[in-house]
């Protein structure tokens, strides 16, 4: 995320709703960052949105995906980043990561979302479809192209009809280090035991 800011960029933090959006900046010969909240207060909330200052994404994070058979699988893996302290001394490692994955929900069939429908519908016809071409192009298409169209419209209409949603799951991990003595094990005791429980 931050390799691709850039002055004038809003970050947000999907993944919570305690951190509000914030604006990267130039003071001076600085590459600042300015809001409600600083920016180490951010880590360990991604996966992030990123805009630019006229709002286009340049990263997008979504809770809710929708993908298709072909040409769109689930991208986002696990996603787990160590949540930290920030005290005088530094950062302290809490023990425990934020990990965001993607639930499956359901597939369904949008019969709407078919983009190669009206090829597909073209092509059928091709007579009518040649007449069209020749009267407005100047032009004629082979027969055997006209199938060729109606095979990858109807493969397309398919593919884009049948859709999978996905749905980001936020959980804490615990990562602490346990110890073990003759009375059993358990976490080392620090000031981060228990933390973000």
């Amino acid at each position: 995320m931050l390799l691709r800011a850039d002055y004038g960029d809003v970050l947000y933090a999907p993944t919570t709703d305690s951190l509000t959006p914030g604006t990267f900046v130039q003071k001076g010969d600085t590459f600042a960052f300015e809001g409600e909240h600083e920016l180490y207060e951010y880590q360990g909330y991604g996966p992030y949105t990123l805009t630019d200052a006229k709002g286009r994404y340049k990263l997008l994070f979504s809770r809710k995906i929708v993908v298709h058979p072909i040409g769109g699988p689930v991208r986002f893996g696990p996603w787990e980043q160590p949540l930290y302290r920030y005290t005088d001394e530094g950062p302290v490692y809490s023990g425990y990561d934020r990990r965001v994955t993607y639930e499956f929900l359901g597939m369904h069939i949008d019969l709407f979302a078919g983009s190669g429908l009206p090829w597909l519908f073209a092509s059928m016809v091709p007579k009518a479809a040649q007449a069209l071409l020749k009267k407005y192009l100047g032009t004629v298409v082979c027969p055997e192209c006209f199938t060729i169209i109606a095979m990858l419209s109807a493969a397309g209409f398919v593919n884009n009809t049948i859709q999978f949603e996905y749905r980001a799951r936020m959980e804490l991990v615990d990562r602490r280090t346990f110890w073990c003595s003759f009375k059993g094990c358990g976490p080392i005791p620090d000031e981060s035991y228990g933390l973000w429980k």
